[in-house]
């Protein structure tokens, strides 16, 4: 007999193997949410320096609305081709918008995000997207949660690559990992059968599927196993060819680039330049001042002598002697040179983003590629990365439907 797979162990070994790409997602998911990682400015050894301050341009979240937005003004078309002149195209086109839409009705009611908005935002900021097709009739589960024996359920569930792991072999995926973490109300809710769950609010969940079964772990603990009549993969998952498509071992975090790779290093440098402006702003307001007194009045031993920290601080006074005393040293120079960097790190920064400053909307897919293609943007293959995965879905789409209805029994995978 074929030994079991264990496929928890597979799942987890990915995940690790992808380590570097999800600390990519990370920090980029910092830069665009604006998260402010510091409360000072970092010196060359990354120590915060005491006496100033950190701040977060915007550029980032405005550079992701700008180009979200253009991405869910495109207006999708539907073509279907067939050699058969008796094939209604038509009706079948007509279904798949309909099936999209009830999709989306569907992530309504699960309290989720359109199906569309949620792809670009992955494609723009991750880099890729993925997706859990599954067209089927009411499991007896479903029943009891109000849905008609023998109703078609259109769930289409997309997940966030940033959590997502897969395997691929000369037949496309043959294995997926989704890890989330969730509440013990909401995984009651979504699986009633995980009665032992422990209390918590961040409890980990990892659904697995291959061609032969579904898995569903919860806190390392195996939940649900059970077939995979479908008989493959029912995800889409696609990447956008933007990055590295080289096999080099480290090359994996450079794959699928999102819309800040070329601004990934740039955007900390330019807020850390706004902030030392601004906190030699503050200290301008507050300066530190030098008291000159003769050297025996003095407290003995220099007990009185400040810190750096101390004496810079805004709102002091200092003592000095007379009659020199220690004066800083001229910054005109350095100033001067912190001019020119802000310059030439605004100035790239600006040759990516200010494509989008009035980028029109809204248009349709086509007229946003013939744009992005003048503008030299990096909305292209993002847009075309959301419309091959719909694409690819709706063949799952058609092929679940059409097996269902062949199916009258209720089937679960």
């Amino acid at each position: 007999m074929p030994t079991e797979v264990d496929n928890k162990k597979r799942v987890d070994s990915l995940f690790t193997d992808w380590t570097d790409l999800f600390t990519r997602y990370k920090n980029d998911a910092n830069l665009f949410n604006l998260v402010k990682l510091y409360q000072h400015v970092l010196d060359v050894n990354d120590t915060e320096i005491a006496n100033s301050i950190y701040i977060v341009l915007n550029d980032p979240a405005v550079f992701a609305w700008r180009v979200e937005s253009a991405l869910n003004s495109a207006i999708e078309q539907v073509v279907v081709t067939s050699d058969s002149k008796r094939f209604d195209t038509a009706y079948v086109e007509g279904f798949i918008r309909v099936a999209y839409k009830a999709g989306d009705k569907l992530l309504a009611l699960k309290g989720l995000n359109p199906l569309n908005p949620f792809l670009d935002q992955q494609n723009f900021r991750r880099g890729s997207e993925a997706v859990r097709f599954w067209f089927h009739i009411a499991t007896a589960a479903e029943i009891k949660q109000g849905y008609m024996k023998g109703e078609l359920v259109p769930d289409i569930l997309p997940w966030d690559t940033g959590y997502f792991v897969c395997a691929n072999d000369n037949k496309g995926l043959a294995l997926t990992g989704y890890k989330t973490t969730r509440s013990k109300d909401k995984i009651l809710t979504e699986h009633p059968e995980a009665v032992n769950v422990k209390e918590g609010t961040e409890i980990e969940v990892l659904y697995i599927l291959t061609r032969e079964v579904s898995e569903l772990w919860i806190s390392g603990e195996q939940v649900k196993k059970l077939p995979n009549l479908l008989g493959y993969v029912p995800v889409v998952y696609r990447r956008v060819p933007v990055g590295s498509m080289l096999l080099d071992k480290e090359s994996i975090k450079y794959r699928g680039e999102s819309g800040l790779f070329l601004l990934r290093d740039l955007i900390p440098e330019l807020n850390r330049l706004v902030s030392i402006s601004q906190s030699l702003n503050l200290q301008e307001l507050d300066h530190a001042l030098q008291l000159r007194k003769p050297k025996d009045s003095f407290t003995p031993d220099g007990a009185n002598i400040p810190t750096v920290d101390e004496a810079t601080k805004p709102g002091t006074v200092n003592e000095v002697e007379l009659p020199g005393g220690y004066d800083k040293m001229p910054i005109g120079e350095l100033r001067a040179q912190a001019d020119l960097l802000h310059k030439m790190i605004q100035e790239r920064v600006d040759r990516v983003m200010s494509n989008f400053q009035n980028f029109p909307a809204p248009r349709t897919a086509t007229e946003i590629l013939a744009l992005s293609q003048e503008q030299d943007i990096t909305t292209l293959p993002r847009l075309a990365n959301r419309g091959l995965l719909k694409q690819d879905g709706a063949g799952m789409i058609n092929k679940q439907t059409n097996a269902e209805c062949e199916n009258s029994g209720i089937r679960e995978f």
